[in-house]
């Protein structure tokens, strides 16, 4: 089945430690990825029938 408006997006954890006066990343990297997966599924289209006219509001 065709999709559209396909996008994907990574997701990262990671861990900081507050020390005084600033903020760093953990000596050592133990990051944890995910993903998530967006699209929209496109219907299936008839060859068959009558023709579909659009109209626009205004033009």
């Amino acid at each position: 089945h065709p999709f559209m408006s396909v996008e994907v997006m990574e997701i990262m954890e990671r861990h900081y430690k507050p020390v005084a006066q600033r903020l760093r990343p953990e000596d050592r990297m133990v990051g944890h990825t995910g993903f998530l997966l967006f699209a929209r599924k496109i219907g299936r289209v008839q060859s068959e029938g009558p023709a579909i006219e659009w109209h626009t509001p205004g033009a």
